[in-house]
């Protein structure tokens, strides 16, 4: 039976520590319980999130598309896509559930065509931008951070 795959949505950039701190953690726990995290970059909240699953030996994925030369070394798979809406394609096909942890436009975007899809989705509470905002209006629940990855883990 293939992995549940968990799309990691949050900030790129700009961070604040308690959520690199929260997307390390959660990163990890869903490797741990056999979960395969899929992210839309490499940096900010992704790297975090990406390096958690990593030290639990997790599958990682990544989906980049501008113009990073690098990978870090403790991701899986990197893929190269040609723009966002591309990208943000890909990430919905290859993704079973979505965890929002912060983020802006993009998340934004993304948490609309994962409610289109009927896919399950859940936000860490606190962790500022669109789950402060806009949460909401999706009708996507947000709970502390191990009551959402035990809701994601109840989805089995």
């Amino acid at each position: 039976m293939k992995n549940k795959r968990v799309l990691i949505l949050g900030f790129a950039s700009n961070v604040p520590m308690k959520n690199k701190i929260i997307a390390f953690f959660a990163g990890f726990f869903l490797a741990l319980r056999g979960y395969d995290l899929v992210t839309g970059n490499i940096t900010g909240t992704f790297y975090f999130a990406l390096l958690g699953a990593s030290m639990a030996n997790g599958n990682t994925k990544a989906f980049i598309d501008n113009k990073i030369s690098t990978s870090p070394f403790f991701i899986n798979e990197t893929t190269y896509v040609k723009t966002k809406a591309l990208k943000h394609q890909q990430l919905i096909i290859n993704s079973d559930i979505g965890l929002v942890i912060g983020g802006g436009k993009y998340s934004k975007r993304l948490i609309e065509q994962f409610k289109q899809l009927n896919k399950s989705i859940v936000a860490i509470e606190n962790t500022h931008g669109v789950v402060t905002t806009e949460i909401e209006e999706f009708n996507v629940k947000a709970f502390p951070l191990l009551t959402a990855l035990k809701w994601i883990t109840t989805l089995d």
